[in-house]
C-alpha cells in the first residue's frame, strides 16, 4: 500500500516507468489519468525473488539441527526429511518455482545414491537402508547451501536375524570335549550387519533332559564368538533370545556308529537297512529353523556302513514332521527321490488360532527322518518354526485423481479383513498431527499387498503428509508375524502430465450497499482443491476500517471455505479487489481475483451463477 519512487521518461507520446523493488510478492499497480482508471487498471504484478545468495537447510526428524551443526548418525529404514529454505541478496524467502534446490546424495565409495521422485516442494522425504557412511550435499544455483556437503552415518537398525558362520548349508556338529568354535553375525531387516548392547550378550544352550548352561558371547567388532565345550554327546539347543532365532547342534563321540547315550554300547545290527540308517544323515537349513509360510528344504543322503552312497529307490524313507503342543497340527512333507538320496521340502503353514503357538515365538518342531523302522543318524531332528517376517509398509502415493492413496507393503498381508470388506480409514490409519483423511474415509484391500484409502469429505492430506499404521491390524498373510507398523510419507502421483489447476471466481461484479457480496471460487484440472485463502484490497477511496473488518473476516474462514459471504454492514461505496489463492494435493498454486464495485443504489442485474468451464455429455442437458 505504500508508493513506489519511479522515474518517467516520456518518447514519442509513450510514457516509460521503470523503479527498482527490493520485495518480492504479488502487487497491483494503478495507472489513472486524471484520476481515472486506463483500461484494465489496476493490473496484477508478481515480483519475483532475486539471485539466491543463502540457502539454509535442516534435516528432518532433527529440525531443531541447522545442517551446519552435523547429520547425528540414523539407523537404516529411517525416514529422512530434508527442508530448505533460500533467499536472495533482499532477504526475500525464494518460492522453489523460482529457484530450485538439488539434493544429491554419495556413499563412501563417492558414488551417487539415486534419490525417490524429485518434490517439488521444500520438504523431501526419503529412506536409505544400505548401512555405510554417506554425504548429503544440497546445492542451489551452482552453490552449496551452508553446511553442505554434510557427511553422516547410516547404521544397522534393530537385529532380527542371526546365522552362524559356515553353518548355512548344513547340520552344526561338534565333538564331546572340543569347544564349538561358532561366530554368530546379526543383521537387521535390510541384510546390514548389526551390533548388540550389553544386555542382549546372553544365549542359552539346552540339552535334549530340558537343561540349560546360561552363556555370554563375547564381542569382537561385529562377530559374536561362542565359548562352549560340550560334556556329552546329544541334541543340544541354542537360543538367542535378542533375535528369538534357535540353532540346532549335533554333539557326538567323532564316529556315526556310537549311540547318543555315551553309557550304552550296543552291537551294531548287521541288518542291512539297519546299517544304512544308522550311517546316513540330512543336511540343510531347514533341519535347524524355518520360516513360517516359506518353503524349507533339506536333504537326506543315504550311505552304507562302508560310506557308499546308496540308491533310494530301494530304501523306503519316511518323513514326519510334528510341532510342540500341538497335536492337531502336522506339517506334510513332500520327498522327491534321486540317486544320492532324497531331497524333501516342506512348508510350514501354523495359524496363531490353532493349538497353543504364540505368533511372536519361535515353536519347537521335531523331524523324524526314518528307514523302515529304523531313524537315520541324528533323527528326530529338533528344528523350530520362527513367525514370518513382518510386513512394512514401503510406498503411500496418491492416484491421478488425487482423491485416494494406494498404500503398497513389501510382502503379501493378510489384511485383517475380507477383500472386499469397506471399512473407515481409521482402522489402519487412525488420525495424527492433524493429517486428516477425511469424515467416512474408506478403506479398502486391492489385494494383499494394496490397500487403496479413498479420502472422505474435508480431508487434508497432501503430498509429504505423514500416515502411521495402526500397530495391532495387518500382519503377514499367514497371519503368523508380528503386527506391522510404521509410518508413510505420501509421496505425488507417478505421472506428471496433470492438466494445470485453474480458478475463476463467480458471483455479480456490483452490488448495492445494502445487498451481500457472494463469491465462490470454482477449481479446474485435476482433483479438487484442498485450501482455500481468501484476501481483499481497496481499489481507489475506500474506508479503511471497513477494509479492516472485511479482511478480518475472510481470515477467520476455513481453509476449506469455496465460497464466501460478507455482509452488507462491512460494506462502503467504492470498489474492492477480493483474491483466491488456491492449494491441491500436491502443492500446485493458482490465484483469481474479481473486482466488485459497491454503489449506493444499484440496478438489479443478471448474471450466469455457473462454473466457467463445464464438462457436458452430448445430448444430456446441462443446468446452468
Amino acid at each position: 500500500d505504500s508508493a513506489i519512487i519511479y522515474d518517467a521518461e516520456k518518447r514519442d507520446g509513450v510514457l516509460q516507468v521503470s523503479w527498482k523493488s527490493t520485495v518480492a510478492g504479488s502487487f497491483q499497480l494503478a495507472v489513472r489519468m486524471s484520476g481515472i482508471h486506463v483500461a484494465s487498471s489496476p493490473f496484477e504484478l508478481h515480483i519475483q525473488c532475486g539471485r539466491v545468495v543463502r540457502t539454509n537447510a535442516w534435516v528432518l526428524p532433527f529440525q531443531s539441527l541447522a545442517l551446519e551443526n552435523g547429520i547425528p548418525d540414523v539407523q537404516s529404514g529411517q525416514v529422512l526429511g530434508v527442508k530448505v529454505e533460500m533467499w536472495d541478496e533482499y532477504s526475500n524467502l525464494c518460492p522453489e518455482n523460482v529457484h530450485t534446490a538439488n539434493v544429491f546424495l554419495t556413499n563412501s565409495d563417492d558414488q551417487e545414491v539415486i534419490l525417490p521422485e524429485q518434490l517439488s516442494s521444500s520438504l523431501r522425504h526419503f529412506s536409505l537402508t544400505c548401512a555405510g557412511n554417506y554425504e548429503l550435499s544440497i546445492i542451489v544455483d551452482s552453490r552449496h547451501a551452508t553446511g553442505s556437503p554434510a557427511p553422516f552415518r547410516l547404521l544397522a537398525s534393530t537385529p532380527i536375524r542371526a546365522r552362524i558362520e559356515g553353518g548355512e548349508d548344513q547340520m552344526l556338529s561338534s565333538q564331546v570335549a572340543q569347544s564349538f568354535a561358532g561366530q554368530l553375525v546379526f543383521t537387521d531387516k535390510y541384510a546390514n550387519v548389526a551390533k548388540l548392547s550389553e544386555i542382549d550378550l546372553d544365549i542359552t544352550i539346552e540339552d535334549a533332559e530340558g537343561g540349560g548352561l546360561h552363556l555370554q558371547l563375547l564381542a569382537t567388532n561385529t562377530r559374536y564368538s561362542i565359548d562352549w565345550t560340550p560334556s556329552a554327546v546329544g541334541i543340544y539347543r541354542l537360543h538367542v533370545p535378542v533375535t528369538g532365532s534357535v540353532f540346532t547342534v549335533s554333539v557326538t563321540s567323532g564316529s556315526l556308529n556310537t549311540f547318543l547315550n555315551p553309557e550304552i554300547e550296543e552291537q551294531v545290527q548287521t541288518d542291512s537297512a539297519v546299517a544304512v540308517a544308522e550311517s546316513s544323515y540330512a543336511v540343510g537349513p531347514g533341519l535347524a529353523s524355518a520360516k513360517n509360510a516359506e518353503l524349507v528344504q533339506f536333504e537326506v543322503v543315504l550311505r552304507d556302513a562302508d560310506k557308499i552312497i546308496v540308491n533310494s529307490a530301494k530304501q523306503s524313507v519316511e518323513v514326519s514332521i510334528r510341532v510342540d503342543n500341538c497335536d492337531d497340527f502336522d506339517i506334510i512333507p513332500h520327498v522327491f527321490r534321486h540317486n544320492e538320496g532324497c531331497t524333501v521340502f516342506f512348508t510350514p503353514r501354523l495359524s496363531a488360532r490353532a493349538g497353543t503357538w504364540v505368533v511372536s515365538e519361535a515353536a519347537p518342531i521335531h523331524i523324524h527322518i526314518k528307514l523302515g523302522q529304523t531313524h537315520i543318524s541324528g533323527s528326530p531332528y529338533v528344528s523350530s518354526v520362527s513367525p514370518a517376517l513382518t510386513p512394512l509398509i514401503v510406498e503411500a502415493r496418491l492416484d491421478a485423481s488425487l482423491e485416494s492413496i494406494k498404500v503398497r507393503f513389501d510382502a503379501a498381508t493378510d489384511r485383517g479383513i475380507e477383500q472386499a470388506a469397506i471399512l473407515h480409514c481409521r482402522r489402519y490409519f487412525p488420525d495424527a498431527d492433524g493429517e486428516v483423511l477425511g469424515t467416512n474415509c474408506q478403506a479398502v484391500w486391492i489385494d494383499s499387498q494394496f490397500l487403496l484409502l479413498k479420502f472422505g469429505a474435508e480431508a487434508s492430506v497432501r503430498r509429504g503428509s505423514v500416515l502411521t499404521l495402526h500397530s495391532s491390524r495387518v500382519r503377514s498373510a499367514c497371519g503368523t508375524s508380528s503386527p506391522s507398523f510404521g509410518k508413510a510419507v505420501v509421496e505425488a502421483p507417478l505421472s506428471d502430465e496433470f492438466p494445470p489447476l485453474k480458478i475463476s471466481l463467480r458471483g455479480p461484479r456490483v452490488v448495492g450497499q445494502c445487498d451481500k457480496i457472494m463469491l465462490h471460487a470454482d477449481s479446474h484440472g485435476v482433483g479438487s482443491a484442498l485450501s482455500f485463502e481468501w484476501s481483499v484490497s481497496a481499489v481507489g477511496q475506500f474506508d479503511l476500517f471497513a477494509v479492516s473488518d472485511i479482511a478480518a473476516h475472510l481470515m477467520s474462514l476455513s481453509q476449506s471455505s469455496s465460497s464466501i459471504v460478507i455482509r452488507e454492514d462491512f460494506l462502503a461505496p467504492g470498489i474492492l479487489n477480493i483474491s483466491v489463492v488456491v492449494t491441491d494435493r500436491i502443492g500446485r498454486r493458482s490465484t483469481a481475483n474479481e473486482l466488485v464495485s459497491i454503489v449506493e443504489s444499484a440496478t438489479p442485474s443478471v448474471y450466469l451463477d455457473t462454473p466457467q468451464e463445464m464438462q457436458v455429455v452430448a445430448g444430456v442437458y446441462a443446468l446452468l
